[in-house]
């Protein structure tokens, strides 16, 4: 006569009655009478709960057989079909993206200035991020059993997610009440995270990242409860096949949100260049009056007209980044992408500094030493540096 089999409450696994403990994850078998003593050890949480390692088809188990109360999963009567729920996420994101570029190229009356414009990657960015957040939430609605469609109602939707997390849906009037309301807003969202066996505190301060993960995640039931579509699928697969649709539908929303920035850098790129470049010559401006200060007093400079820039008052012009005209190696290997002149003002001995200078993409005006510090410049694209007519020029000997 075959021995009477039974099934472990953990994970799954079928193996004989007269075993001690189940061979694959060690759980205590309380029906054997040596064990029986031990049961009152057994954490209460352990007792009649069913144990699943999620995203695994080798090891996740559902035993179709185990369909009582002991075990804590349940049929999903009342979530709805997840696949006519996708299915028309599917179609309302095609529509509300169809209706983003619609707008866009009805304002611009140009493909391709409409693809590259920033306001259009961002409004496609943002709606896919929507379409995520609002798919997260009809899941998690499915995963307390709840009509995937109630989330999309207005009112109602609030109904059925405070019977999610306080139990009485009727509770959501009280987000009307001034304050208080604002207290009920954040308890519930703590109740929802606790919910799905997740910190409430994380809820509170970053919904819109744990919503995604626990509708997502299936190995984070409702109140350790999983809700499950039809009985007929119930078989050892049936939660690994869910996590991988879930796995897939995360992957490609966050693909799309991911796409819409990468369109929005690289339409972007050349005016991310030219604000870097911008910034750099900002940067640069000072430290070429330095170099020009050093090497003025390290070299001795000779001067247009025969003007002597070390004794006589007067405005003197220093070009750089011409062939010969530079303030050392070190300045050549910083700065010898930059051409243009330092300006020195002498009056009664004393010194001031100003200076223009530009590269290949940018050019700075000239401007003062303090006005530079202070951010009062103005650099443009294609800017070009010229010494005045019949300046005073000094250059090293």
């Amino acid at each position: 006569m075959a021995e009477e089999m039974i099934t472990c409450e953990r994970c799954g696994a079928v193996y004989k009655k007269s075993m001690r403990y189940c061979m694959k994850c060690g759980k205590l078998n309380y029906s054997h009478p040596d064990n029986a003593s031990m049961l009152k050890y057994e954490p209460k949480e352990e007792i009649g709960v069913t144990k699943f390692n999620i995203g695994r088809a080798g090891d996740t188990r559902v035993n179709p057989l185990s369909f009582e109360s002991s075990f804590r999963y349940s049929l999903a009567d009342k979530a709805g079909s997840k696949v006519l729920c996708i299915i028309f996420n599917i179609a309302l994101l095609v529509v509300l993206l169809g209706v983003v570029f619609l707008f866009f190229y009805n304002r611009y009356g140009n493909l391709t200035v409409t693809i590259s414009s920033n306001q259009f990657c961002i409004a496609m960015a943002f709606v896919i991020f929507f379409q995520l957040e609002s798919i997260a939430m009809q899941f998690m609605y499915m995963k307390a059993n709840k009509p995937w469609w109630s989330c999309l109602v207005p009112f109602y939707n609030l109904y059925v997610y405070f019977d999610i997390v306080m139990k009485k849906g009727i509770y959501f009037l009280l987000l009307l009440i001034p304050i208080y309301g604002i207290y009920v807003l954040f308890k519930s969202l703590y109740d929802l995270g606790k919910s799905f066996g997740y910190s409430g505190w994380l809820m509170i301060f970053l919904p819109f990242v744990m919503i995604p993960i626990m509708a997502f995640n299936t190995a984070a039931p409702y109140n350790n409860v999983y809700y499950i579509g039809e009985r007929r699928k119930m078989n050892e697969n049936v939660l690994a096949e869910d996590h991988q649709r879930n796995k897939a539908i995360l992957v490609t929303m966050l693909s799309l949100i991911f796409i819409s920035f990468g369109a929005l850098i690289f339409f972007n790129f050349k005016y991310l260049s030219i604000l870097y470049e911008k910034q750099k010559i900002v940067l640069a401006a000072p430290r070429i009056i330095d170099f020009a200060k050093s090497d003025l007093q390290m070299n001795g400079y000779v001067c247009s007209y025969g003007v002597n820039i070390y004794s006589d008052d007067g405005v003197y012009y220093i070009p750089f980044g011409l062939v010969g005209y530079d303030f050392g190696s070190e300045f050549n290997d910083t700065y010898g992408e930059y051409k243009g002149y330092v300006k020195v003002e002498k009056v009664l001995g004393k010194e001031s500094y100003s200076i223009s200078l530009y590269n290949d993409k940018v050019g700075m005006r000239e401007a003062k030493i303090k006005n530079i510090k202070s951010g009062k410049t103005v650099v443009e694209e294609n800017f070009i540096t010229e010494i005045p007519e019949g300046a005073v020029t000094c250059y090293k000997k």
